[in-house]
């Protein structure tokens, strides 16, 4: 990307549906962030971590009860790949 994404950052196309009312306060939101990003990608994306460092991480997968379970995760996994990981 250019200009370089800072270390650790990830670009990713998303698209996004909601209200005019939302779209518009995260636009207000995103205009905080415009004087230190260098795009509006970036702004957009800092206005987004904002908001999500509000949520709670999720819990961690608990450890396979057994065997089966062990490979009915696997199974899973390998039908349903989660993007991105």
């Amino acid at each position: 990307m250019h200009p370089l994404l800072p270390e650790r950052w990830v670009s990713r196309a998303l698209r996004v549906a909601m209200s005019e009312l939302d779209w518009r306060r995260l636009e207000a939101l995103a205009q905080r962030y415009q004087h230190r990003a260098s795009t509006t990608a970036r702004a957009y994306g800092m206005a987004l971590a904002e908001l999500l460092r509000e949520v709670p991480l999720p819990d961690p997968e608990p450890p396979p009860r057994d065997w089966m379970d062990w490979e009915r995760r696997k199974a899973l996994r390998l039908l349903f790949p989660r993007s991105g990981h």
